[in-house]
């Protein structure tokens, strides 16, 4: 096969109790780096205990050995954690389907540094919020990971959307995005928001594709979110004072008296 300088795997597509270290898989992933001479970045569920596990994005390098970890810290709400879980438990009774252990949050910048260069990650649907790949660009990534699972999903909508975000984290922080999924969508969006390469849903598929580093922030990656957030705040303000007919502050009004 010819060689990769990457290659990219999904979110939790394996599946182990404790470090990941401590297992067998590990040994296998090392191997199969080395054997690519490439460097693998995998998705990895840990279990911690009985009540928390680890959803991480984990390098292996091209000589075998074991490199940096990303793990996830926006969770998903009853996918991955129960919020006040004793309150939640008790009303849904035992045939819930609550998921039984929490993620643990995890903690660091999002950015791997790897031989094949410091890369940005969004795990799953951290890729619908502008914070996680826009931290990973800020600390210098230069390409954008975003390794997920659709499992939970049965419908298309959700997987559709999740590509409609990555274009726009794409377009945001001027980065390739590249979109590894078991189950929904995998796909490469160039960073003008342009999806290059695309599977269909659970379609086993590897896909190739030369794709380029890239440094700088845009203005979008500099500033966030924020201001226009507050713009769009005080336009919304502004619109309800000018329906309700109240006088702007400091600007006087005119009325015009009826002749006598």
């Amino acid at each position: 096969s010819t060689p990769v300088d990457l290659v990219v795997w999904p979110e939790n597509v394996v599946d182990v109790e404790g470090p990941i270290d401590a297992n067998r898989e590990n040994a296998a992933l090392s191997a199969l780096a080395e054997r690519l001479h490439t460097t693998l970045v995998a998705g990895i569920t840990e279990g911690v205990d009985a009540t928390t596990f680890l959803n991480v994005a984990q390098v292996y390098l091209p000589d075998g050995s074991v490199g940096e970890r990303y793990e996830k810290v926006r969770r998903v709400p009853f996918g991955e954690y129960v919020p006040m879980r004793p309150l939640i438990e008790w009303a849904a009774g035992d045939s819930s389907g609550l998921p039984s252990r929490d993620a643990r949050v995890g903690t660091g910048p999002a950015v791997l540094h790897t031989p094949a260069g410091p890369l940005a990650v969004a795990i799953s649907w951290e890729i619908f919020f502008t914070n996680r790949g826009r931290d990973g660009v800020l600390h210098g990534g230069e390409i954008l990971l975003n390794p997920t699972n659709g499992s939970s999903y049965w419908l298309t909508e959700v997987q559709s959307q999740q590509v409609a975000s990555s274009r726009l984290r794409a377009i945001e922080n001027d980065r390739w995005v590249l979109q590894a999924a078991p189950t929904g969508f995998s796909a490469i969006v160039t960073p003008g928001g342009r999806v290059v390469e695309r599977t269909d849903i659970s379609q086993q598929a590897v896909l190739e594709r030369i794709v380029e580093r890239r440094a700088g922030e845009t203005i979008a990656t500099r500033i966030g979110p924020n201001p226009v957030v507050g713009a769009s705040m005080a336009l919304v303000a502004l619109s309800w004072w000018l329906a309700t007919g109240r006088p702007i502050p400091g600007r006087r009004s005119r009325r015009s008296t009826p002749p006598s």
